[in-house]
């Protein structure tokens, strides 16, 4: 009786393929959650993902939401890392609170009510 010992061999592990980190803020949603936020600051709402994406980025009332907000930080062996300057879940929170708005809920929800709120839509 002949055995078979081909499969009794592990495999090597490839793991799993590292995503490439997304830009700004407006990468990471989808088509419809960008349409949303077009709809809501008064926009044209049709074309590609890159092209809303433009678009929004275009507007002075909608581009700093798409610039991620980073704090500046320090490593252990004193490298500096400055921070980006972008829209802060806490800040939008805020401009909500002075609107009179409800300031709960996830941060795709907090922008598009924020738009929604100071464009009358």
């Amino acid at each position: 009786m002949k055995m078979m010992y081909r499969n009794l061999m592990p495999k090597k592990f490839k793991g799993k393929k590292k995503k490439k980190p997304k830009g700004n803020y407006f990468e990471r949603l989808t088509v419809e959650q960008l349409t949303s936020f077009c709809t809501a600051a008064l926009l044209a709402t049709t074309g590609t993902k890159p092209l809303l994406i433009a678009r929004l980025f275009a507007t002075e009332t909608t581009e700093r939401f798409g610039r991620e907000s980073k704090a500046t930080s320090v490593s252990r062996t004193g490298d500096v890392s400055y921070g980006k300057h972008g829209c802060a879940l806490d800040a939008v929170k805020a401009e909500l609170k002075t609107l009179g708005a409800s300031c709960t809920g996830a941060k795709f929800v907090l922008i598009e009510r924020l738009l929604q709120v100071r464009h009358n839509t």
